[in-house]
């Protein structure tokens, strides 16, 4: 997770595909089950708050909304730690070299169990049994800066690993670095935007029938 130098010597040794998809699979697992853990204490706790607005009530009793962006968040994990896969196969490098890097790329979204932790920190900060407003704000902030330690080693894994695949091309690392979070980027304002807005569309219009 962060020796990328040992972690990129993997490559001269032998990998199961099974073992990297396997391990990528839980580590999403993992992640759902934490985000699903806060969509329940935010519907069971936020709404009581004495801070909430009305509007803000009235969203939360509406279920659909919160299942809607949990599916999409899954999807999004699904394919943002496929993705990189992609740029760890190309033709000038041997077959089997390929097969490595590509498992390989499964294994660098480690760092994502981060993002999880991120999750339970936000659980514990909304539970009111906590009563303590430093402690709360310490589980809040710990929520924040997770997610930065969960993204950044995982996009330096991948640099790095381009990096001892193809030490005589080091463009291709560089295009790494840049067209992976654009990537991401992208795909997350696809899913989370246009995904949701498809929905409502087809229950407006749904709704619009006689």
């Amino acid at each position: 997770m962060f020796c990328q130098r040992r972690f990129g010597e993997e490559m001269a040794r032998s990998v199961s595909s099974q073992d990297t998809q396997r391990f990528r699979w839980v580590t999403i697992a993992f992640l759902a089950v934490s985000s699903l853990a806060v969509i329940v204490a935010a519907y069971l706790c936020l709404p009581h708050s004495p801070f909430m607005s009305d509007l803000a009530t009235e969203a939360y009793e509406a279920i659909w909304p919160a299942a809607i962006g949990y599916l999409v968040f899954i999807l999004f994990l699904i394919a943002a730690t496929g993705l990189p896969s992609y740029f760890f196969h190309p033709r000038e490098v041997p077959v089997i070299q390929q097969n490595r890097a590509v498992a390989l790329s499964y294994y660098a979204c480690g760092p994502l169990s981060f993002l999880g932790v991120a999750c339970l920190s936000l659980v514990i900060a909304v539970l009111p049994v906590i009563g303590d407003y430093k402690l709360s704000f310490f589980f809040t902030l710990t929520a924040v800066v997770l997610p930065v330690g969960a993204v950044v080693p995982w996009w330096l894994d991948l640099i790095h690993l381009c990096r001892r695949l193809l030490p005589q091309r080091p463009a291709r690392a560089v295009a790494v670095a840049i067209i992976v979070p654009v990537l991401w980027v992208s795909l997350g304002v696809a899913l989370f935007l246009v995904v949701p807005l498809t929905v409502l569309f087809v229950v407006i219009v749904i709704h619009s029938f006689p």
